[in-house]
């Protein structure tokens, strides 16, 4: 027995022999469903005695692939922050989503675009909205009107991150350069994401620290920005090589410390998040232009990081802007390599086979094997021998090596699957033994 807009042919009714059997299959009267609650329930009665179970079935809507988020309001004239005092107020900027869709659709992808704009969306869209989707792409454009001075603000967007997200953020005019990154620092949680486009800068002659994380590289061509708008790019000022990506990163705050908590309800979460943030590409001398922050495992930090379930790329240039010229990736590409990224399944092990004991000075090998998914790649290793040395990067899952004194060490691989994501497996082994060398003497007799 159920209500409408159930079948018709409902309530049903079953006759079952004594002591037999009878299977009910729902399946027949929920195909068609619009999205929402229903509530109703089963009737078993023999004669003398009847049973009720009640039941409720909320069905949503099915999860869409992309959600694109363009933000044309600006502040006219710059400055102020509106709303606030002294603040300016609010204009429109061009329409760029056009080259976002375009390359949504050479994709394939299903999406749906939520404008902010004058007479449009008045802002953020509610958390219940961004849930549906499993990447949202944020067009900031200009970038000069953060989202916290728009009705809704950020705190959507912070839950949604928050929540495991996945976030591709664009603009041209988001800070990405060292001298612009104090401001952003205390400025508490409104500035969640453009935050993360700031405090990145090469430390000293652009050599990552021991044992820290290497650059990843998601995209196989250099980024190509058109320098004014035409049908096939919006401008961003300048033709711009975005081809070798940063060797580390640290944070611009005073003594290279976490920025302050965010707020809201993330205490410490900035601390987690810039530990894991890597740079994908640079502007040459001016800092990161994208920057990854997920919570892979990696040889630095080998378990994944509760704290950071989010994916999140921030470019600090307009996706609106990349060109295929002189061999550049196109933004169809480029946006497909962050749907990659952005979609890839983490459940990837992976573990480390070798000996238990060896000798010194002995050569010995180790394999890593890893069990992807479908669709999952590994395409790189790198591995910590535990002993001090260097990071080692091979370009096939073995190792072969020797140590030269005795102890036991703790050997690390950390993989890298074909969308630039990290897994990390070790193993032990203890060194023993080892050849004895004995003072050589030259008696009487010359021997």
């Amino acid at each position: 027995v159920a209500p409408a807009p159930l079948a018709p042919e409902l309530p049903a009714t079953l006759n079952v022999p004594e002591g037999g059997e009878a299977w009910l299959d729902p399946v027949w009267m929920l195909e068609g469903l619009p999205a929402g609650s229903y509530d109703g329930r089963i009737v078993l009665d023999d004669g003398t005695r009847t049973v009720r179970f009640t039941w409720h079935l909320r069905i949503t809507e099915p999860a869409r692939d992309v959600l694109l988020l363009s933000v044309r309001r600006q502040r006219s004239g710059g400055g102020a922050i509106p709303g606030l005092p002294g603040g300016g107020g609010l204009s429109d900027g061009p329409d760029v989503a056009g080259y976002w869709t375009d390359a949504l659709d050479t994709l394939g992808l299903r999406y749906d675009v939520w404008h902010v704009a004058d007479g449009q969306q008045a802002g953020t869209p509610p958390l219940s909205t961004l849930q549906r989707y499993r990447l949202v792409l944020l067009a900031a454009g200009d970038g000069d009107a953060p989202l916290d001075a728009l009705p809704g603000g950020m705190t959507a967007l912070q839950m949604y991150l928050l929540g495991g997200g996945r976030l591709l953020a664009s603009g041209w005019n988001l800070p990405h350069t060292l001298n612009a990154s104090l401001d952003l620092q205390n400025s508490g949680s409104m500035h969640i994401l453009p935050r993360y486009f700031a405090g990145f800068d090469r430390i000293a002659d652009d050599v990552a620290p021991e044992g820290d994380l290497l650059p990843s590289r998601l995209f196989e061509a250099p980024v190509h920005l058109a320098t004014e708008a035409g049908p096939d790019a919006a401008g961003n000022g300048g033709v711009l090589d975005f081809g070798r990506p940063l060797a580390s990163v640290t944070t611009a705050a005073a003594g290279n410390q976490a920025p302050p908590d965010l707020g809201i309800s993330a205490p410490l979460v900035a601390e987690h998040a810039i530990r894991r943030a890597r740079p994908m590409i640079e502007i040459d001398g001016q800092g990161a232009a994208m920057i990854e922050v997920a919570g892979d495992a990696r040889l630095s930090a080998p378990q994944r990081d509760p704290a950071v379930p989010w994916r999140a790329l921030f470019a600090g240039f307009g996706l609106e802007a990349v060109t295929p010229v002189d061999g550049g990736i196109s933004r169809a590409q480029l946006l497909g390599d962050v749907w990659r990224w952005a979609t890839e399944s983490d459940d990837v092990t992976v573990r480390v086979e070798g000996p238990a004991r060896a000798e010194a000075d002995e050569w010995i090998e180790f394999r890593a094997e890893s069990t992807v998914p479908a669709g999952v790649e590994i395409v790189g290793w790198r591995w910590d021998a535990g002993d001090g040395r260097p990071v080692i990067v091979t370009t096939e899952p073995r190792l072969r090596l020797r140590y030269a004194a005795q102890g036991a060490r703790t050997v690390r691989v950390e993989v890298t699957t074909g969308a630039a994501h990290s897994h990390v497996g070790e193993t032990n082994v203890r060194i023993i033994g080892g050849p004895v060398y004995l003072p050589w003497s030259v008696g009487a007799g010359g021997s």
